[in-house]
């Protein structure tokens, strides 16, 4: 149950903060493998490290797997789909970049109700539409208009979608067992990243090599920590806070890759970038918890 007492930290908010931390540094670990001898057959074995691990939650958990039926398929497929491009174009391009675009996943939540559940458009998400839509146009507007709109901006908009779609499913789901929509992405982890691997630029498509300890410590600790526990902990805290609450606590990533990237990967964010950025985590902060005063002079939003 969500806390009424929103001063205090309840154990859905611990999780996502968790999360949080985890997913604003994802980009170490999945560098970190990309660069070791072992490139894409260390990720390939990690991926199949996490989905060993959660091999025992689908054997206890299988009759929740049933009973969600297709939004099972759906959860792993869009979960696994989005984290596979999303990592890949953490390798492609600069890091901060890249979660800042994926992070318009708000405005997609968004339109996506609005078209499939009829969800009406109040002043705060239209806000929070013109938001994010300004630090896009802010960030890739001169990129676009000189032709230089890099795949990775792309893919990670793209993933942002994908999680959206996620997003949406969870909802639907919150009752089912945390345990068996964690599992549901593991699935489709080990078979999507061939797909994946098969485009050049990102990750490797795996062949054999002998590793050397350090990679195999990459390995483990991606595995269960940035795998297996930042997913669980995501689906865990996610069905219990409220959805404004994990949207602030999920922005912390947004900093806390900047910072990272800045420090271990000499990566700087440009004036046009730091600009953009203030739109799009205005735009979560806005759609989280509202406008406030300002709202009185704003119009009404119209209804559905």
């Amino acid at each position: 149950m969500v806390s009424g007492r929103p001063s205090l930290l309840n154990r859905g908010d611990v999780a996502i903060l968790i999360s949080g931390l985890l997913w604003g540094t994802v980009w170490i670990p999945v560098r970190a493998l990309h660069e070791s001898d072992g490139g894409g057959w260390a990720t390939l074995i990690a991926f199949g490290i996490a989905f060993g691990l959660m091999v025992p939650v689908i054997v206890w958990q299988w009759r929740a797997c049933l009973a969600l039926g297709w939004a099972w398929v759906a959860i792993g497929f869009f979960m696994a789909a989005e984290f596979l491009i999303y990592t890949d174009a953490l390798l492609r391009g600069q890091v901060a970049r890249v979660l800042l675009l994926f992070y318009l996943l708000g405005i997609w939540v968004t339109l996506f109700e609005r078209l499939f559940y009829g969800q009406r458009m109040t002043r705060e998400r239209a806000a929070a539409i013109f938001l994010g839509i300004g630090g896009l146009a802010v960030m890739v507007g001169p990129d676009a208009l000189k032709g230089s709109f890099s795949i990775a901006d792309g893919m990670a908009i793209f993933a942002g979608m994908l999680f959206a779609i996620v997003i949406m499913v969870l909802n639907k789901t919150a009752d089912a067992p945390t345990g068996a929509r964690t599992a549901a992405a593991f699935v489709f982890l080990l078979p999507g990243f061939f797909i994946v691997a098969a485009f050049p630029g990102g990750m490797d498509m795996p062949t054999q090599t002998p590793l050397d300890r350090a990679t195999w410590g990459w390995i483990w600790v991606y595995a269960g920590l940035w795998l297996v526990a930042a997913f669980w902990l995501s689906f865990y805290g996610s069905s219990r806070t409220t959805p404004g609450r994990a949207a602030i606590f999920f922005m912390m990533e947004v900093v806390l890759a900047a910072v990272t990237a800045s420090y271990l990967a000499g990566e700087t964010m440009t004036t046009t970038e730091i600009i953009g950025a203030v739109f799009i985590v205005s735009a979560g902060f806005v759609e989280a918890v509202g406008l406030g005063p300002l709202s009185r002079h704003l119009p009404k939003a119209p209804k559905s």
